[in-house]
Order: structure tokens, then sequence, then C-alpha cells
């Protein structure tokens, strides 16, 4: 959890990052809620649980990301709720997408600007 705590969090670019994703968590639950008839409760506990499984792996390698999605599209399919799981992935891969460039922004400093001359 270092990672997050050197996070300047008063950079322009990181805050737009961060109103990005918030925007796309408040989408998601309003498309589960509003278009697929879903209890606002569970899917915004659903979508809280992808966003943590996110952060828990967003060091992992691509091809773990994909297993991950890929396992809950068939848990989706086999449980009747594949709306939903669609909604949870897509976020997954956008909490991921930011992640990383809010992690790459945090490795960029002088000493990597210094040995890119």
């Amino acid at each position: 959890m270092d990672q997050f705590k050197k996070l300047n969090l008063k950079d322009s670019k990181n805050l737009i990052f961060i109103a990005a994703f918030a925007v796309a968590f408040i989408a998601a639950v309003l498309v589960g809620a509003l278009a697929f008839r879903q209890p606002v409760v569970a899917i915004a506990l659903i979508m809280l649980l992808q966003v943590a499984i996110a952060v828990c792996l967003h060091n992992a390698e691509l091809w773990l990301h994909g297993s991950v999605i890929i396992i809950e599209l068939i848990i989706g399919i086999l449980a009747s709720r594949i709306s939903t799981v669609i909604i949870g992935a897509v976020l997954y891969a956008v909490t991921i997408v930011i992640l990383r460039f809010l992690m790459e922004e945090k490795n960029e400093g002088p000493a990597s600007t210094q040995a890119a001359q």
C-alpha cells in the first residue's frame, strides 16, 4: 500500500483519472440498476468487489486479468446474470487501466527522465 501513499493527488492529471473512475463506477451502478432492473445495493456491492479484485491484482500479468474476466463471464452465464457480470468486467478493465496510468505517472520522476537522456 506504500505505492498509493506516494500518489500525488494535487496533480491535475491524477485528479482527472480519479474523476473518470468515479464517473465509470456511478455509471456502472446506474446502468445495472436502471437498465437491467437489478437491486442497487447488490449492484454496488458487486462493483465494489470488482474494484477490490482489480486493486489487488493491478500489478499482475495480463493473462491473469484475462483469466479473471473469462471466469467471471462463465460464472455469469451459469448464474443467469450475464448483464451484471459484463458491467462488472468493464469496470474491472477500467480500474486496471486507470491504475496503470496512475502508477505509471507516479513512477516517472527525475531519475527516470535522466535515464532516458
